[in-house]
């Protein structure tokens, strides 16, 4: 009994480990939203950016968005924030990070967590 403690705490804490979160669960979510089609390849590239960087703001987001301008690029960020793919560090903000109640985002999430032991199928399926 013991031991399967041991393990789901190691579980927890690899979680709690943003490198870890990083590559086993975010990024490969928005992997399987874009293999899927569910996202752009601009949505893609804007949320791997705000992985990788944690937090980001418009300007942090122009090699994501190149084609765009300023005012254009804030557009899409508030498009971004309305599907919920982006939310503000807090009300009113303009530093930016990930959102994954965008349903299409946690479908990936969920896949993720499966992937690496964290949740089990029949529990993702909810059943």
């Amino acid at each position: 009994m013991l031991s399967g403690i041991r393990d789901e705490l190691n579980k927890v804490n690899r979680l709690a480990d943003y490198g870890h979160l990083q590559t086993a669960v975010l990024l490969p979510a928005v992997g399987h939203a874009r293999a899927r089609q569910l996202i752009t390849p601009q949505e893609e590239a804007v949320l791997t950016t705000t992985i990788k960087a944690g937090v980001v703001k418009s300007g942090d987001l122009e090699a994501a968005m190149p084609e765009l301008n300023a005012n254009k690029r804030t557009y899409q960020i508030r498009k971004l924030v309305e599907s919920g793919m982006l939310q503000p560090i807090k009300e009113g903000a303009r530093r930016y990070s990930i959102g994954f109640s965008h349903n299409m985002l946690l479908r990936g999430v969920v896949r993720a967590l499966c992937d690496q032991g964290f949740i089990t199928d029949a529990l993702a399926e909810g059943g």
